[in-house]
């Protein structure tokens, strides 16, 4: 059993400002299977090597200050307390690691600094990066000079066994990629947030496209938000209108909180169900998925079989991502509660609302990101979770025992004041095969 708890953090506030990207890029809903499209031209040698750097420009991706603390080397310096002494490593890497703890693996993660996934031991070694430059993967779209450029990072991503990755570009495609980072394929499907991949191959991917929607406005576009599922080669073998699956819906609560313009849902989780939390709430029976809506506040289930959905919630969270099943009568998600300074990670009872277990920081020791954030239920009862505008992820365990801490190496600005959002971070067990690894 889970059990409600505060904690504290080391590192003190820091400033943020971070709101997800909303940019108008129009399309219209597929509703045949689509091939592939055919991939950008495959870079030569050199021009490869030039653009798989692991060093990648400052002036690109998506930033954030650093708290001050993950500062506190240089201050310290200033105030002389470093002398006679070697130079510190710095906040940046493993912060803490209790081995005897932690669920072991391997770290898989994206993030603002760049168009680039990167694999880490448990001890943060690089054991191998992938990266692709937009201008290749799209290369009829025109460069783009704005705040949050989504042509300069990846969104999400998830790595196969055999090295092969399949990343999303919010709001232009997703690709896949070997472990050479060569593509597979490329879909022009405007991704938004988040995938996931099934037991037979499928991928479902999150979507969203400026399309009329007659019963929110008959004249002007909405987002609607959708979900795609591809087939292993990247064929898009059906489309489902997440809105129209509200809208045609037997519940009230959506309907009624529904605005009229904009971004109307802004889905950011998906999970396709297995079937565990069926005996309790009969909606997420398997094969159903399970949705997060930021701009409700709200959880849901869709049926896959009628396009509809079927259940709904909201609760104590506000503006949450991640919502997960954990086991037969529980589910994890992350709590922005954007506005408050102060996010936490929950698990809960779907049902009766019951707080099991929740994870939040504190005035001395904070945790919070206004936006983005991801977790990750593990195996051994412990909890991965990423404090994306701050770029920290962090392991802990059912007693709220902080184990492991990565801070993002990934810095910017004039004195390296700005960190790269760390989008997810994806824990793997350490049977998960790495053979393919450059530096395993």
């Amino acid at each position: 059993m889970w059990k409600a708890l505060g904690l504290s953090f080391v590192l003190s506030q820091g400033l943020v400002a971070c709101q997800e990207s909303e940019e108008l890029v129009d399309n219209q809903t597929q509703t045949e299977p689509i091939p592939p499209q055919p991939i950008a031209k495959i870079p030569t040698k050199e021009s490869n090597e030039a653009t798989q750097k692991t060093e990648l420009s400052e002036d690109i991706g998506r930033w954030r200050r650093a708290r001050p603390a993950q500062d506190a080397f240089e201050q310290l310096e200033a105030l002389g307390y470093m002398e006679g002494y070697e130079q510190a490593p710095g906040f940046a890497g493993i912060m803490r690691h209790q081995k005897e703890k932690t669920f072991k693996g391997y770290n898989f993660y994206v993030s603002g600094h760049g168009t680039a996934a990167i694999l880490l031991d448990m001890d943060g070694k690089t054991l191998h990066e992938w990266s692709y430059p937009f201008q290749m993967a799209f290369p009829d779209e025109p460069p783009i000079d704005r705040k949050d450029n989504t042509q300069e990072y990846w969104r999400r991503g998830y790595l196969y066994p055999n090295g092969d990755i399949i990343v999303l570009h919010t709001n232009y495609g997703t690709m896949r990629l070997d472990k050479d980072s060569k593509p597979k394929w490329i879909v022009k499907n405007k991704p938004h947030h988040h995938l996931t991949v099934t037991e037979d191959g499928n991928i479902y991917v999150l979507t969203r496209r400026l399309n009329v929607v007659p019963e929110i406005n008959p004249k002007k576009k909405v987002w609607e938000g959708g979900i795609d599922i591809l087939s292993d080669d990247g064929t898009v073998l059906r489309n489902v209108s997440i809105l129209k699956a509200l809208l045609t819906s037997d519940l009230k609560e959506p309907k009624e909180a529904l605005g009229t313009a904009g971004d109307l849902l802004h889905t950011n989780s998906i999970e396709v169900l297995d079937g565990r939390l069926s005996t309790l709430i009969p909606a997420f029976k398997k094969g159903n998925v399970l949705l997060s809506f930021r701009k409700l506040n709200m959880i849901a289930v869709l049926d896959m079989d009628t396009e509809k959905l079927v259940w709904a919630k909201t609760g104590v969270w506000v503006k949450q991502h991640d919502a997960f099943v954990v086991d037969e009568d529980s589910l994890i998600l992350f709590n922005n509660n954007t506005g408050s300074k102060k996010s936490s990670v929950m698990i809960i009872n779907p049902k009766t609302d019951e707080e099991q277990w929740t994870f939040v920081g504190s005035k001395e020791e904070p945790f919070y990101t206004s936006s983005c954030g991801a977790n990750q239920w593990l195996p051994n009862g412990n909890v991965l979770m990423v404090e994306s505008n701050f770029g920290r992820a962090l392991e802990v365990t059912k007693e709220g025992e902080i184990v492991w801490e990565f801070v993002s190496p990934h810095r910017a600005g004039e004195k390296k004041e700005l960190i790269a959002t760390l989008f997810d971070v994806d824990r793997l067990p350490e049977s998960f095969d790495i053979s393919w690894a450059k530096n395993r």
